[in-house]
Parts: C-alpha cells; sequence; structure tokens
C-alpha cells in the first residue's frame, strides 16, 4: 500500500533484504516488497533499526528521487504490522523472531491451530504443548514473549525490537 496522509506517505510491504545498517544511529537502508502484488521491491532508507526480515512493516514518510539511486521512500517511522494469513503467520514465526521457534516449528503450530496461533500464544500458551516436538522448555520460551495483562498483542517481542519507536 501507497498512500499520501496529511503531506506524507505511508508504505505498507515485508522487508525484503538489508543492504546497510547503521547500528549507531538506526539509519537503514532496505528493500521492501509491497504488499501489492506484483510489485517491484522498493528501496527505503531511514531508521529501522530492530526490525526483522520477513516481517510484514507500515512505513511512514516520502517519496524521493536519489540521483544516482533513484526513486526511494524516505521513512521518518515504522511500525510492524502482525500478519493475518495462515502463510504469513507461520513465516513471521519462523523467522527466528521467537528463541525457540524456527521455520519447521512455525509449520508445525500453523498446521495444528491455523490463524488462531497468535491467540494460543497470547491467551492460551499451555497449549503449545499440543503441537509435536514442543516440550515444556520451548513452550515457555515461546510464552515468555507475550505480555500479560496488556490487551495489546506482542507488545514485548515489537518493543525489544525496536525500543526508540512507538509500537501501535
Amino acid at each position: 500500500m501507497v498512500a499520501g496522509q496529511g503531506g506524507g506517505a505511508v508504505l505498507g510491504g515485508v522487508l525484503e533484504r538489508v543492504t546497510f545498517a547503521n547500528p549507531e544511529t538506526g539509519y537503514t537502508i532496505a528493500r521492501i516488497a509491497p504488499e501489492r502484488a506484483g510489485g517491484d521491491l522498493i528501496t527505503a532508507v531511514g531508521p529501522l533499526l530492530g526490525a526483522q526480515i520477513g516481517e510484514f512493516l507500515r512505513l511512514r514518510g516520502r517519496w524521493s528521487s536519489h540521483p544516482e539511486y533513484g526513486r526511494q521512500f524516505k521513512m521518518h517511522s515504522y511500525a510492524t504490522v502482525l500478519p493475518a494469513t495462515a502463510a504469513g503467520i507461520q513465516k513471521y514465526l519462523g523467522s527466528g523472531l521467537i528463541k525457540g521457534m524456527g521455520p519447521v516449528m512455525a509449520e508445525r503450530m500453523v498446521a495444528h491451530f491455523g490463524v488462531d496461533i497468535m491467540h494460543v500464544i497470547d491467551d492460551e500458551p499451555a497449549r503449545l504443548a499440543e503441537v509435536d516436538g514442543l516440550g515444556p522448555k520451548r513452550t515457555a520460551m515461546i510464552a515468555a514473549v507475550r505480555t500479560k495483562g496488556t490487551g495489546r498483542r506482542h507488545t514485548a517481542l515489537a518493543h525489544r525490537l525496536h525500543p526508540h519507536q512507538r509500537v501501535p
């Protein structure tokens, strides 16, 4: 999605690649796959410290044209958006964001719970033990990511990923 909003623009898409990142300033050059199907990768530049490959991001900023590198999206802020489809959830969970869970375990969890897996992680983490190969230790590590009593899904994870930015 690319939309104008209050003189700025909003770009939604999946973080495909980080070309450059300065850990001191957070300045990043990244390639984003826009949410509209079939779109070419878009170069995004600006503060993107903490975002992980495979995450769906909502970037806020403006379009610009670099004399050497062409059209770019200059972001001033971003938010991570949790996926809503089984495939998106599986990619998100299997991306390495949650300690103790890789692509194989994410596939098993989504196969068992479907799109309800995020609800299970948030509200019924003990049920994770229903998944073949997921024991008490790994279940505890996954459950530790959630935030109790805030009413906001994965706030602790999102804050850990980008502590200097507001999380929706």
